[in-house]
């Protein structure tokens, strides 16, 4: 997945383009320092903007074209 990619959504059908993928680093929650790095998909669908996560992306977005 990358940016210009065109998505389709499984739960509405609506067809969507990727704008921006965000990568973001998240501590894990144990006292030593160490951190996870979680990305996110922003998506248009037409006049909406729809966040999807990386995690299980598969389930929620079906790719079209890349």
């Amino acid at each position: 997945m990358k940016t210009g990619d065109m998505v389709k959504l499984k739960k509405s059908g609506r067809v969507g383009i990727v704008l921006q993928k965000i990568r973001r680093c998240v501590p894990d929650g144990n006292p030593n320092g160490d951190f996870n790095i979680e990305y996110t998909y922003r998506i248009a669908c037409g006049n909406d903007i729809v966040v999807v996560p990386h995690r299980n992306f598969h389930l929620s977005v079906e790719l079209i074209n890349d």
